[in-house]
Formats: structure tokens, C-alpha cells, sequence
């Protein structure tokens, strides 16, 4: 009979600890949440600048192969030393 009574104390203990629980799940789905929005959102920029670079290039070249080759050489270069390997020339010409 004992056992089946808990003081008022362990009540609240067991129902702050529910409590504690419920706000940690809570934060947990809306951290969760949040960086699903930030990975997709940084993914669509990505993929529209590499659409608008791709475009530029394009533009710029137009028919001129000879032209276009040094510039995709001089686009690597320049940009793999700000920005890093993503813009290699296989990558450069991928997005063009």
C-alpha cells in the first residue's frame, strides 16, 4: 500500500522530469528543422549560382572555343585560390 503512494515531492520530481523531457524534445525537432532549412536553402543558392556562372561563361564565350578554354584556365585559378577545388575546370565547364 505503501509503494502505490508517492510523497508529493517524487510527484513533482516525475513530472518535471516529463516536463524537462517534453521541452528537450521540443528544441530537438526545432533544431532539427532548422538545419534541414538551412541545408536545403544554402543547396538552392548553390545551384543558382552555379546556374548563373555557368550562364556567364556561356554568354562570354560564345563561339570562341579558343577564347573559352583560356578563360575557364584563368576562371580556375583565380577562383580555386578564394574559393577552393569546386571550381575546377571539368566543374567550370560542367556548369557552363
Amino acid at each position: 500500500m505503501m509503494k502505490d503512494k508517492l510523497s508529493k515531492v517524487e510527484k513533482e520530481q516525475a513530472l518535471s522530469e516529463q516536463h524537462d523531457k517534453e521541452v528537450y524534445d521540443f528544441i530537438r525537432v526545432t533544431l532539427a528543422k532548422a538545419r534541414t532549412s538551412v541545408v536545403v536553402a544554402a543547396n538552392s543558392a548553390m545551384v543558382n549560382a552555379y546556374w548563373e556562372i555557368g550562364r556567364k561563361i556561356t554568354e562570354t564565350v560564345g563561339e570562341r572555343a579558343e577564347y573559352g578554354r583560356n578563360l575557364l584556365i584563368y576562371l580556375y585559378e583565380q577562383l580555386t585560390s578564394e574559393f577552393g577545388k569546386e571550381f575546377a575546370v571539368a566543374n567550370l565547364r560542367d556548369m557552363r
